[in-house]
């Protein structure tokens, strides 16, 4: 187990994302949307402001976890955060897209079955192919990190336009 503590901690990461992906659309999921929307700041900054508190204070705990998962494991600090990092942004990827296309309190289900999904595939990958996190296949991770980082920026950008659109609608 000290060996794969990396793995466990990496397969936890989704959960760690759901924090992000709820509090994105927990005003119009609860029906308060119109109600923040006739308050004195924009649902736009209420919004853009828990999810910076959220991401920092996620990256702040991503932290931490990076040298404890690095303590029995074999990779450098550089692979260590890439392998949790992944399966966190793709579930944040996965869950905004939800959060974007579906309405209503079933949502915050979607993204918690999403975040188990991906934790699990990813217990699952390491324990099939343990191969494809070998250091000659790091580049693929990293290609994978940085598309990863294109679609969350770009869902971010479609929430942020989706509330734009709310308050015009209104």
């Amino acid at each position: 187990l000290e060996k794969d503590m990396l793995w466990c901690i990496s397969s936890f990461m989704p959960l760690l994302a759901l924090t992000i992906i709820t509090e994105s659309g927990r005003s119009e999921i609860f029906g308060m949307a119109e109600f923040e929307l006739a308050a004195r700041f924009s649902l736009k900054s209420v919004v853009l402001a828990r999810l910076g508190i959220l991401g920092i204070a996620n990256f702040i705990l991503i932290c931490i976890l990076v040298p404890l998962a690095i303590m029995n494991s074999e990779t450098t600090i550089l692979q260590t955060g890439i392998y949790l990092i992944c399966p966190y942004l793709l579930t944040v990827f996965l869950g905004l897209w939800a959060v974007r296309k579906i309405h209503g309190k079933e949502t915050i289900y979607l993204c918690t079955g999403i975040a188990i999904c991906v934790g699990f595939g990813n217990l699952i990958l390491y324990q099939s192919f343990p191969l494809i996190f070998g250091k000659h296949i790091f580049i693929g991770w990293v290609v994978f990190f940085a598309i990863l980082v294109i679609g969350v920026v770009n869902q971010c950008y479609q929430v942020i336009k989706q509330i734009e659109e709310l308050a015009w609608n209104l």
